[in-house]
């Protein structure tokens, strides 16, 4: 059975682990495949979604905000409030990344989980905001 996983925002290693699945052998002769690729992907998840994706993404988009505001606030570029604005939402994404440490692994931290989508979009729009004040 050929199934068009392409096209549906899938990358090729999830293609690969699809396809393994699908190729187990119906009933109980395919069900140790089955698992073995349930356990396979639920690792990758982890590893390269949570762990590298949410974790690392978090931390340098939060570290990169910091650096960016001390920049505008060293310099006469654009107004120094548009660095002291960056300062608590770059600390905000760093922080983001504990979202899913330690006793929260399994259901995240609640406060985090509500502050991250704020600071991303307050993320947005100082980004925004920075662009439009140095192209003036």
């Amino acid at each position: 059975m050929k199934v068009p996983i392409r096209g549906h925002g899938r990358s090729p290693p999830t293609e690969a682990v699809a396809r393994r699945y699908l190729a187990a052998p119906d009933g109980p002769d395919g069900e140790p495949a089955r698992e073995t690729v349930r356990i396979l992907f639920a690792t990758l998840h982890r590893l390269l979604g949570v762990g590298i994706g949410e974790h690392l993404g978090y931390l340098l988009t939060g570290a990169w905000t910091l650096l960016a505001a001390w920049s505008i606030l060293t310099t006469s570029v654009v107004p120094a409030c548009l660095g002291v604005v960056g300062v608590p939402i770059g600390i905000a994404l760093a922080a983001g990344a504990s979202e899913f440490v330690g006793r929260n692994e399994r259901d995240c931290w609640p406060l985090m989980g509500k502050v991250v989508p704020v600071a991303y979009i307050a993320w947005s729009i100082w980004f925004i905001a920075a662009g439009v004040m140095i192209a003036l």
